[in-house]
């Protein structure tokens, strides 16, 4: 299977159409506009649905397979895309998002022959839902799931994140049951939602739009239901815990405005994230304790994945319990979180600069300057077998990086994070097995360190520096911590990876210390790039050669 570079090039159609369909959004109006009900203050393109629909697609069309429920789901997919894109230029009523979905939905349905027809342990032994009631049950489900994740696109960053983390869910499911074309699919989902939220976390400066909340929504409970229903081993359940936070917030809702006596469909500030809010959290902040609570659910769907489908219920039904009892109780007694920024307080510690301090702050930041692109060249040169892919992707983003060096200075910083995020992870799970054919035990030791030192380094520059405006925390930094700690705990991946903590461990340490690099330099990259671009032309030729 074509994952990795599925992934690579998902997130790169979506970080470059992103741009682009900007500019189309300003000319046709699609943008979402402040009101009462909403916590952004100025207008904001509505592309990123688009951008990523085509992240997601291309990919697909270019290495799945295909097959009758994936090309059913595909045609839903455009369906639902058309009309949310429709709804973002000029604003659908409930009842016309409404019967898109019920038609994407049909076609999977009808088309694609997606069934809930097993229920395991929830009927007797062998007893099969039948058609007349399975079909609208099955579209209630799918029409139910998609709009609670398009209700759940309320703070910068939401819904990507609680969406990438069911989508690698999702992937290892169908890899480890046998369903290729279903994990490239969910492997194509996640590095669109990767390339969106660098433009959607939080200070947002792009939203998804109806397009691409409904589109998440509609292809998770899809292949969830698909996942469930054509695995014998797996749990029918699991995807009520892997969907059960949007899902809950939904059902709150719209319970709490029919007990006002007003229509379920009318927005209203009641959601999970707002109240999160009013109990004095943060956007941020509040975004990161949502991301905790369906990491929470996540974990227990692919833990729980082959016990009795009561078990999950109960599972689930407590987790709602205690989360509606917190409201509950937080709400009556008027409780509220302290006042301080998790964000403020992780990114950067206010501290009084004393002239004896200067020299810290200038040897922290030269040494990591120096040690962070050095040590990727170093992973690069360790590699004796390099995949034509890797070569062929680094030749890419090797003669973007110059065009952009020469001629669009101000896209340097964006560029290269592009590199950092598509490389880094990919570079580290290469050289930890080819580094200890290079060196002996001792200096495979000092190898380790050197991460860890380097982390050191990043920490102290960023105590120390002078600058009020440098790197700073975000929930896609902890959506990343999340997404790492669900991948490790998957049993194949840990028995089949020499120590896979230890490699995201590497990854998150480099990753963090070029994000110090690059909101410390001062747009001074000049050194920066050309190390960057010597390792990405070293890594072609060894995959040429």
């Amino acid at each position: 299977m074509n994952l990795f570079p599925t992934l690579m090039l998902s997130v790169l159609i979506t970080i470059g159409m992103i741009p682009v369909l900007k500019i189309f959004a300003l000319r046709l109006n699609a943008l979402d506009l402040p009101n009462h009900r909403k916590v952004h203050s100025a207008p904001m393109p509505k592309v990123g649905g688009v951008a990523m629909a085509m992240g997601a697609m291309v990919p697909i069309l270019l290495w799945s397979p295909g097959n009758r429920f994936l090309d059913a789901l595909l045609l839903g997919a455009a369906v639902l895309i058309i009309f949310g894109i429709i709804d973002d230029i000029k604003e659908m009523s409930y009842k016309g998002k409404l019967a898109g979905q019920i038609f994407a939905a049909l076609i999977v349905v009808v088309f694609g022959g997606l069934r809930i027809e097993c229920m395991g342990d929830c009927l007797p032994a062998g007893a099969v839902v039948p058609p007349w009631v399975s079909v609208p049950f099955t579209v209630l489900a799918i029409v139910g799931v998609t709009n609670a994740i398009n209700l759940s696109d309320g703070l910068d960053g939401l819904a990507g994140g609680i969406s990438m983390m069911i989508f690698i869910c999702l992937c290892f499911l169908a890899y480890q049951t046998g369903m290729p074309e279903i994990a490239l699919l969910s492997v194509a989902v996640i590095g669109a939602i990767v390339g969106f939220l660098r433009f959607n976390t939080h200070p947002a400066i792009v939203f998804m739009g109806d397009a691409g909340s409904q589109l998440l929504g509609f292809l998770a409970v899809s292949l969830a239901v698909h996942i469930s229903q054509s695995s014998e081993s797996l749990s029918r359940a699991f995807p009520l815990l892997l969907l059960g936070f949007p899902i809950l917030d939904t059902l709150t809702v719209m319970t709490e405005r029919i007990c006002k006596h007003v229509s379920p469909f009318k927005a209203d500030k009641n959601h999970f994230h707002h109240k999160l809010m009013r109990l004095g959290l943060s956007h941020a902040s509040a975004v990161v304790a949502i991301y905790a609570l369906q990491f929470v659910l996540v974990m227990s769907a692919f833990l729980l994945r082959y016990h009795s489908e009561w078990i999950l219920v109960l599972q689930y039904l407590s987790f709602c319990a205690i989360v509606l009892a917190g409201f509950y109780w937080t709400d009556k007694r008027g409780w509220r979180f302290p006042r301080h920024d998790l964000f403020d307080l992780l990114s950067k510690a206010k501290v009084s600069i004393f002239d004896n301090r200067q020299y810290i702050i200038k040897t922290s930041f030269g040494m990591l300057e120096a040690a962070a692109p050095l040590l990727m060249f170093f992973c690069c040169l360790s590699l004796v077998r390099v995949p034509a892919h890797l070569g062929y992707v680094s030749l890419v983003l090797s003669l973007a990086l110059m065009v952009v060096w020469l001629s669009r200075k101000r896209w340097m910083l964006g560029m290269l994070r592009v590199i950092f995020y598509t490389m880094v992870p990919y570079l580290i799970f290469l050289s930890h097995a080819q580094v200890a054919e290079l060196l002996h035990e001792r200096g495979q030791l000092i190898f380790q360190l050197v991460f860890g030192v380097l982390a050191l380094l990043a920490v102290m520059t960023l105590k120390f520096t002078r600058r009020q405006q440098g790197f700073k925390a975000n929930p896609f930094d902890f959506l990343i911590i999340f997404a790492s700690l669900i991948i490790t705990r998957i049993p194949d991946i840990r028995n089949s990876v020499d120590d896979v903590s230890l490699i995201t461990a590497k990854v998150i340490a480099l990753l963090f210390a070029f994000e110090v690099l690059l909101g410390e330099t001062r747009g001074k990259v000049n050194k920066l790039n050309f190390i960057i671009f010597i390792s990405l032309g070293t890594l072609f030729f060894k995959a040429v050669l």
